[in-house]
């Protein structure tokens, strides 16, 4: 039995994620097809544009066999993080051959090189808490010095070991001529002597994650393995996944637990078809600015599959403005906490399991946090709530008289929070003038340092209550300790049997389920992603009027073979 694996957001689904899943089968020539995808909130910091159990659908319509949930810590992540968890659940399974990505350049050699140059950049120093990821430009530590205006230098490693001030400098150049962050990048690297085919491929998005991936696979321990594509012997990295986080988190560990498996996964780069401009292809993220931009939807028809277009056509999507009631009361409940309380930054810290934690259509405890929700309106008021005005109120809640300010809320309380710089916190302080959205806050803190994608998960983590502890938990956990089951085919029963056989995380396909087979903290991590779904569903009540399936009320089927069931 063979297996390939695809890490994906499918958000939404689109010809050439069919095109990938089929060619993924006839190269590999696998039997099933698992798909680890995000659930409710995406790698960019936004609302998946459709709830998960749609998109599951479509995947399997689309020709997976199983489809997965990521954690929500992970799915929100850094393109690292994001890449170590979507491997680490797949690998976790114990039956997944090869994993298959989309690639610009479709060469596994090259992107092998480039995952060698993430590990290895030119030159290093110490790393800080902002160089994670290699989309974004890292900031100084607390007690560094602030190299522009805004606080934030403008040098950043490839999520490596570190930056050197030569390449920082380079990079720096690069970005205030104007260049794009990716592109300023490359050519800093090309600077320092990298050669310039690897240069083209830190410009290209899908290329960038395709390294991830890579490093990903290298970073588990593991036997040698010929590429089954290549016919080269594929050498692990001197990097081990269990040793990328902190000591203290990785002495959490439930004594029970298991080391991870070390997988002999092969990396399969299938190169982009098309783009957005093409007839018969497009990009999930043309077809939601169509979407957001009010087209018609018989626009996208010919480029979405049949199935795809009646739920394109009949569900009302979620965009992160909708989200921008939950990030302003997030902001003032954080502005009401104490100077120097850690309480209610993320989680809460209670005896009450957080899966079973009740979030009514009003209210949404988190720690003692009260999270007043409404749909978004332009209110004219400013985000912050800056005293403009009457105080905020949210669905008729009266205001708790504590509006958010900068000098209320403290870069101390946000710097907790995952993708928060202490630059970027300080910045989103020093804002005199009002946001009436969630987009109108990115485009406001946005600068030639700090990407939209960047600020975008920042927020969305603040609004979520997201912290660093909480990935650095993850990570002590192998970043996958559970794969939830969203949807799988009949013909699938033969690999989720295997699984059960052959994996050494457990398969949850009810919540209830999580609190008899899940250790106190994979169930911590498991309850997070159920809190967050609870809320996305809340955000699409308030909005609509409309309930979406919940993940306790969802009645999991096996989709038939051959036909799977409607949306």
């Amino acid at each position: 039995m063979k297996t390939a694996g695809i890490i994906a957001e499918y958000n939404p689904l689109h010809q050439g994620h069919i095109y990938h899943i089929e060619e993924t089968r006839r190269r590999t020539g696998a039997d099933y097809v698992v798909v680890a995808m995000s659930g409710d909130y995406v790698q960019r910091g936004e609302p998946a544009i459709y709830h998960k159990f749609l998109r599951a659908q479509a995947a399997l319509r689309a020709g997976a066999d199983l489809v997965l949930e990521l954690p929500s810590v992970i799915s929100t992540a850094s393109a690292r993080e994001f890449a170590m968890g979507g491997v680490s659940l797949l690998g976790r399974l114990g039956v997944v051959d090869f994993l298959s990505f989309g690639s610009e350049c479709g060469d596994v050699d090259l992107l092998e090189k480039v995952a060698d140059a993430f590990d290895q950049p030119p030159a290093a120093s110490n790393r800080d808490k902002n160089a994670r990821e290699p989309e974004r430009v890292a900031c100084p530590s607390k007690s560094a010095t602030a190299a522009t205006s805004d606080g934030c230098s403008l040098g950043a490693d490839l999520s490596g070991d570190g930056e050197s001030s030569e390449y920082s400098a380079l990079l720096q150049k690069y970005i205030k001529s104007g260049m794009t962050y990716p592109n300023a990048r490359a050519r800093a690297m090309e600077g320092l002597g990298l050669s310039p085919d690897l240069c083209d491929v830190l410009a290209a998005p899908n290329d960038i994650l395709a390294a991830e991936y890579l490093r990903a696979l290298g970073a588990f321990p593991r036997s040698e393995a010929t590429d089954r594509q290549t016919s080269t012997p594929r050498k692990p990295r001197t990097s081990k996944m269990r040793d990328m986080c902190s000591p203290g988190m990785r002495d959490m560990r439930s004594p029970g637990m298991r080391d991870m498996r070390s997988p002999s996964i092969q990396p399969v780069a299938i190169e982009r078809v098309g783009d957005a401009h093409d007839e018969g292809t497009c990009s999930s993220g043309a077809i939601r600015r169509h979407i957001m931009e009010g087209l018609p939807i018989g626009g996208l028809k010919s480029i979405v599959p049949p199935d795809v277009y009646q739920m394109l056509s009949n569900e009302p999507p979620l965009f992160p403005d909708h989200f921008t009631g939950l990030l302003n009361t997030r902001l003032s409940d954080l502005a009401a906490l104490p100077d120097t309380s850690a309480a209610g930054i993320g989680m809460p810290a209670t005896s009450t399991p957080i899966a079973d934690m009740e979030i009514s259509a009003n209210s949404t405890p988190i720690a003692g946090i009260s999270h007043r929700m409404a749909a978004p309106e332009n209110t004219g008021k400013p985000l912050l709530g800056m005293g403009h005005g009457e105080p905020h109120t949210m669905s008729g809640m009266p205001s708790t008289g504590k509006e958010a300010t900068p000098g209320s809320i403290r870069a101390s309380h946000l710097a907790r929070i995952l993708d928060v710089s202490p630059a970027l916190a300080n910045r989103l302080l020093k804002q005199s003038a009002g946001f009436a959205t969630f987009t109108g806050c990115i485009q406001a803190l946005k600068t030639r340092g700090y990407t939209y994608t960047r600020i975008s998960r920042a927020l969305l983590h603040i609004a979520l209550g997201i912290t660093d502890d909480d990935l650095e938990m993850a990570k002590s956990l192998g970043y996958a300790p559970y794969a939830k089951v969203l949807g799988f085919r009949e013909s699938a029963a033969p690999l989720l049997r295997a699984i059960k056989k052959k994996g050494d995380i457990p398969l949850i396909t009810k919540p209830a389920q999580a609190r008899r087979i899940l250790d106190p903290y994979a169930y911590r991590m498991f309850g997070q992603s159920l809190y967050h779904a609870k809320l996305y569903r809340m955000v699409y009540h308030s909005t609509y009027g409309k309930n979406l399936p919940s993940d306790e009320g969802y009645h999991l089927t096996a989709f038939p073979s051959s036909e799977p069931a409607p949306l």
